[in-house]
C-alpha cells in the first residue's frame, strides 16, 4: 500500500478521485440520549459542539424493489431540513446494539461541515446585528 511521506498507509478513500452515486431517500431516526446544548453569544441558536449522532436509518424503498440499499460505512447522507438547508453527515461505524430480531443497526454519524449546505446564511447577519 502507499504511504504519505512515511506517516502511514493511506486509505482507499483518501485518493482524490471520488465518485458519487445516489443512493435514494431514506428515514433517519435519532436514537441517543437527548444532550443538551449551549446557546451562541447572541442568542439566537444553539452551539451543538457534539458533531457526532447515533440513528436508524432505513431506505424508502421495499426490499424487493432494486433501488433499495442498505447504508454503509463512508456512505454521506444529508438531512434535509428545508430546500435551502441540507446538513451533511458521514456514517463512521455501525453498532449492533440491539439482540432482538430483525437486529436492526445503529449508526454513528459523523458532521461534514465540508459538505454541508446552507443557502443564504451569508446575509443572516444583517437581520442580527445589534448596532
Amino acid at each position: 500500500m502507499p504511504t504519505l511521506g512515511g506517516l502511514g498507509v493511506l486509505d482507499s478513500s483518501d485518493g482524490p478521485d471520488v465518485e458519487w452515486e445516489l443512493l435514494g431517500d431514506a428515514k433517519l431516526l435519532v436514537v441517543e440520549n437527548f444532550q443538551p446544548s449551549t446557546v451562541v453569544d447572541r442568542g439566537y441558536a444553539l452551539d451543538n459542539a457534539e458533531p457526532q449522532i447515533v440513528a436508524l436509518i432505513e431506505a424508502l424503498r421495499l426490499v424487493e424493489d432494486l433501488a433499495h440499499f442498505t447504508a454503509k460505512t463512508k456512505d454521506v447522507l444529508y438531512v434535509l431540513l428545508h430546500a435551502d438547508v441540507k446538513i451533511a453527515y458521514e456514517i463512521v461505524a455501525i453498532d449492533g446494539g440491539i439482540n432482538i430480531a430483525p437486529y436492526s443497526k445503529k449508526y454513528i454519524l459523523q458532521k461534514r461541515d465540508d459538505m454541508t449546505y446552507i443557502k443564504g446564511f451569508r446575509d443572516m447577519n444583517k437581520y442580527f446585528d445589534t448596532q
